[in-house]
């Protein structure tokens, strides 16, 4: 009896003995830690208002497009020549693709960096056979063009023509080209500068900034979804669209939300834009423009948020479903009672290889009501939370 008395005390000993040493290795109140973002947002939708100027034909005949699509452009310089009469549309053509060439090779003098000293024609093959895969996937046929032809000169010479020997090249083929055209023209030049672009859906005079205080949210709504084309023909009519001068600087967003999701915002506020339908891309914008009641509409208010971040997807769309982000808070999610307060410091307690040890922290963000903060480690904490396996959630 004795007997198995001891052995009863010898299996508890050893359970205890078991348990402490998981108990000290892997508290029970102890959790991994999860990075989570928290937003304060409010879906919206409206409209890419841009700064922009159109231009329209002063005359029938054919168009040439001096600049190409996408080209930054100077104030005064030529955008576009209308012919009269008959004029061969290959000549235009040719004139058209020449023009996108010469951008191209504006663009590679500005960054062209070959040296037959320093890279091998091999390596420089390989290099321009790799652009032209990228190119593919973009039917960016000029830039396939400009590379095929950087590989046949490699081949023949071991080095490739300049970027400046080519836009010259190009630049005079272009200008016996415009000298056959002859006489009986009309040429614009840009009122401002900015980014050329011939896409256009109708609404470039409806949709201003200058006219905020005209517009309501019942006017905004019935203006429907924009549909944008583009102009592409070799002929114009008199007063027919030709192409757009974009300021690439500024750019706004109109759009339409509830007013309740603006409580506590005023003008000057810094928010985020989600553009949804352009790929979920963000930018940030100052609030430029909250309506007044008198212009709402069912407890619904527009407000207009202006960017200055360069951003191509406001040159294409006009449409906007996005959602407005008041606040955004990226770290890591713990439980309140995670985080320790003393002095002037919050920590918390993190475990590593069996370790204990502080980290001091900043908190983003507390929801007291759900039990959790949002935290991230304090600048020059001795220990950071990306260093800790789990943190403890609770005494032992």
């Amino acid at each position: 009896m004795k007997k198995i008395f001891i052995i009863i005390i010898c299996l508890m000993a050893a359970v205890i003995l078991g348990y402490g040493i998981h108990y000290a290795a892997a508290p029970v109140s102890s959790q991994e830690l999860e990075r989570a973002t928290h937003e304060k947002s409010a879906p919206a939708r409206g409209y890419i208002v841009r700064d922009e100027t159109a231009y329209y034909a002063d005359r029938s005949g054919q168009l040439y497009n001096n600049v190409a699509v996408g080209a930054r452009v100077a104030k005064d310089s030529l955008i576009y020549t209308i012919y009269d009469g008959s004029v061969d549309p290959s000549v235009i053509s040719e004139l058209n693709t020449l023009n996108r060439s010469i951008a191209a090779a504006e663009a590679e003098q500005a960054s062209e960096s070959y040296s037959s000293d320093s890279i091998s024609v091999e390596s420089e093959i390989a290099s321009r056979t790799a652009q032209i895969i990228g190119a593919a996937r973009e039917n960016d046929v000029t830039s396939i063009a400009r590379y095929k032809k950087d590989i046949n000169s490699l081949r023949q010479n071991g080095s490739i023509i300049s970027a400046a020997d080519e836009l010259t090249e190009l630049t005079a083929r272009r200008d016996a080209l415009e000298a056959q055209l002859g006489n009986g023209i009309s040429e614009r030049y840009a009122e401002n500068s900015g980014v050329f672009t011939t896409y256009y859906d109708g609404m470039e005079d409806v949709l201003s900034t200058d006219r905020a205080d005209e517009y309501t949210v019942e006017y905004i709504e019935s203006l429907g979804e924009a549909s944008s084309r583009e102009s592409h023909y070799d002929t114009v009519e008199e007063g027919g669209f030709v192409c757009c001068i974009v300021n690439n600087h500024l750019w706004s967003v109109l759009l339409v939300t509830e007013r309740k999701a603006l409580d506590g915002s005023e003008i000057g506020d810094t928010v985020t834009v989600r553009f949804n339908n352009i790929a979920g891309e963000e930018r940030d914008g100052k609030i430029s423009y909250i309506s007044s009641e008198e212009q709402d509409k069912d407890g619904r208010c527009f407000v207009i948020i202006e960017c200055s971040e360069y951003f191509e997807g406001a040159y294409s769309y006009r449409n906007a479903d996005a959602d407005i982000i008041f606040e955004k808070y990226s770290g890591y999610k713990v439980p309140v009672q995670a985080v320790h307060s003393e002095e002037q410091r919050q920590f918390v307690i993190g475990l590593s290889d069996n370790r204990l040890y502080e980290c001091d922290i900043n908190v983003l963000y507390s929801n007291t009501d759900e039990g959790y903060a949002i935290v991230d480690s304090a600048d020059g904490a001795e220990h950071s939370l990306s260093s800790a396996d789990r943190i403890l959630t609770g005494e032992r």
